[in-house]
């Protein structure tokens, strides 16, 4: 189940009332979302926000980011990595992965893609530097509460 989002706001916003525009990525993740980037960006200019952001604020970018819902993670995970699955086997080569991650679309630096990579336990990489992504996908859907 999502945390209640007047109990987040409130522990972003700790004695003030407004919140960071930089921490409205995590408030809006901690309900069970997963915007883009440019979705999330997106969504905080059409309600208003620019540097802070009030409680209403934030409750409409979550209200109108509602469609990037998914109670599938763990499936979307699984097509997104076999997109880079040139074999079909079921696995992908972590150098290219980190490649991928760190150089296209929402570009993550390498320290984020190891924190990721480090999640995955001993059955979801194997010892030719390939990670199985049906196991990783699975871990890791495992690990975020979606049932909102």
């Amino acid at each position: 189940m999502a945390a209640n989002i007047d109990a987040v706001f409130k522990l972003f916003a700790k004695d003030k009332k407004t919140v960071s525009k930089a921490d409205i990525g995590d408030i809006v993740r901690s309900q069970g979302l997963c915007p883009t980037e440019r979705q999330l960006g997106d969504a905080m200019s059409s309600n208003g926000i620019g540097g802070e952001a009030d409680l209403k604020q934030v409750k409409g970018t979550v209200s109108s980011l509602e469609s990037t819902r998914s109670n599938d993670l763990a499936g979307v995970l699984k097509e997104s990595f076999a997109t880079f699955d040139s074999n079909g086997d079921g696995s992908v080569s972590i150098t290219e992965l980190t490649h991928v991650l760190t150089n296209l679309g929402e570009k993550m630096d390498e320290a984020q893609v190891n924190e990721v990579l480090h999640t995955a336990s001993s059955a979801a990489v194997d010892s030719f530097g390939a990670l199985d992504y049906n196991q990783f996908s699975k871990e890791a859907a495992a690990n975020v509460d979606m049932n909102v």
